[in-house]
């Protein structure tokens, strides 16, 4: 179950739970993306879904989303915080079979027996 907020016909936005458990939600895997991947982000697909009244949290979603802003970016830093820092800052990647540092180009360069005359 998670919490998001879709916009009626007349334009009024309305904050519900969605059950994952519904067979009309589709959870979507993302694309890693701005180092998101420790947060369990998903796209959501919703077909032909009926939210009954029980799971709607605010009818009018936008000066609900004022009241809860404080505990809801606490809620969402709690998440970096407990994220383990990487041991490197960069990826090691190889280049045509060869180790290749962005900080040492011309090394990688030279370790071709091939050269530009």
């Amino acid at each position: 179950m998670f919490g998001t907020i879709f916009e009626r016909e007349d334009g009024e936005k309305v904050m519900f739970i969605a059950d994952c458990a519904n067979p009309n939600i589709d959870l979507l895997p993302c694309d890693p993306f701005l180092a998101m991947d420790g947060t369990g982000a998903y796209g959501i697909h919703f077909k032909d879904s009926f939210v009954p009244d029980p799971l709607v949290l605010a009818h009018a979603a936008m000066p609900f989303v004022k009241k809860i802003r404080a505990g809801f970016i606490l809620l969402q830093a709690g998440m970096a915080v407990g994220l383990t820092p990487p041991t490197s800052t960069t990826k090691s990647f190889a280049v045509m079979g060869k180790a290749f540092d962005p900080a040492k180009p011309e090394e990688y360069i030279s370790s071709f027996a091939i050269r530009r005359t």
